[in-house]
């Protein structure tokens, strides 16, 4: 084989490497964003009125090149209510989610009854929903908070 070949042949599979290399990147960037638009569909699910903004939402989905100190998904949403949440309100939008018992009512605090704390399993997801009031409301030198809402999930298994 002369050089000329061999260099051509090296050329070749350096082209072929880079190309191999950059398809694997696409397809680990298609599918972490698979992974978050499957985790905001969860999230949805969780009826809540058009009315509530959203304060709040993130989404951690490690990266094929990239570290964030864990391997596992995770992603919340926060809305900010008008009215603090009462125990028979968070019952009726985990009833109205269409998560039947895999997402159940596991406390409320009877002392501060806007806080409440609801916990189950979901598409292998580990899924917190909690309402809650800010404790800075009842300190005058902050600002008026609004209540809040929140569901957050976190992958059971690392991929």
């Amino acid at each position: 084989m002369t050089v000329k070949a061999r260099l051509a042949a090296r050329r070749t599979i350096a082209i072929a490497l880079v190309t191999g290399a950059a398809l694997t990147s696409l397809t680990a960037c298609s599918s972490e964003a698979d992974e978050a638009a499957f985790m905001r569909s969860i999230a949805d699910q969780l009826q809540v009125p058009a009315a509530w903004p959203i304060s709040e939402e993130r989404e951690r989905v490690p990266g094929f090149l990239t570290y964030s100190g864990s391997d596992r998904n995770s992603f919340i949403r926060v809305w900010e209510l008008e009215d603090p949440m009462t125990k028979d309100g968070l019952e009726q939008l985990l009833e109205n989610s269409g998560w039947g018992s895999k997402v159940a009512l596991e406390s409320c605090d009877t002392e501060e009854p806007d806080s409440c704390i609801a916990r189950g399993v979901l598409d292998g997801y580990s899924v917190l929903v909690e309402t809650d009031e800010d404790p800075r409301n009842a300190d005058p030198r902050f600002a008026k908070k609004l209540p809040t809402l929140s569901v957050e999930l976190e992958e059971l298994t690392v991929k």
